[in-house]
């Protein structure tokens, strides 16, 4: 199983993709620290180049 997780290299999406990768799954932890940034939509082209099976958001969302 492929699945792409945002926010994935910190926090919640951290402990999601060690999860997965415990489980022998192939992650792909994306956050802005290593260039995908949701709000671009060339930045999400770009960060899935391979088809996935799953993704899942981990982020934060500030109101205010």
């Amino acid at each position: 199983m492929r699945v792409a997780v945002s926010g994935g290299t910190s926090g919640i999406g951290a402990a999601l993709v060690r999860e997965g990768e415990a489980r022998g799954w192939k992650m792909m932890p994306g956050s802005r620290r290593n260039g995908l940034d949701v709000r671009s939509e060339t930045s999400i082209e770009e960060f899935f180049t391979e088809p996935v099976d799953a993704v899942h958001c981990a982020g934060v969302f500030i109101d205010g």
